[in-house]
């Protein structure tokens, strides 16, 4: 099934109007059917039939409504995102702790230190209170 326009003219002026039409073969010849009859529709419509008619002819796609969406876990992204605002843009944090330096011959660490801070801080945030540390209390 597709969406076909179909165009008049009618006293100097075009009109478009549209129909969801569906092809088929017959003596060797490709042929449309015309199943509905839509008449005119704006740009957003004919935007949403066909986006319509295209999941509903994929078999990778299916349809949920809110109800169907169940959470199991719940994870604070907002707040993770809202430390991360404060901590890069408004106090500029990243930029005190130095760069590791990839030349020397110093030991090697896989995280930097700007990192490990953040984190650490990131989780006393967000869990003040636990017994544990920080890190026992805080899955990233």
């Amino acid at each position: 099934m597709h969406l076909q326009s179909h165009t008049r003219k009618k006293k100097g002026k075009t009109y478009t109007y549209y129909s969801i039409a569906e092809s088929y073969w017959k003596d060797k010849k490709n042929k449309k059917k015309i199943l509905f009859y839509l008449g005119s529709l704006t740009p957003l419509q004919e935007q949403q039939i066909r986006d319509t008619l295209k999941v509903t002819q994929s078999t990778d796609t299916f349809i949920a409504t809110f109800d169907d969406i169940i959470f199991e876990d719940r994870w604070d992204y907002l707040d993770i995102a809202f430390l991360n605002h404060l901590w890069d843009k408004e106090w500029g944090l990243s930029e005190i702790f130095p760069l590791p330096d990839k030349t020397s011959n110093k030991r090697k660490k896989d995280i930097p230190s700007a990192d490990i801070a953040k984190i650490l801080t990131f989780c006393r945030c967000l869990n003040p209170g636990s017994y544990f540390g920080s890190l026992g209390s805080c899955v990233i």
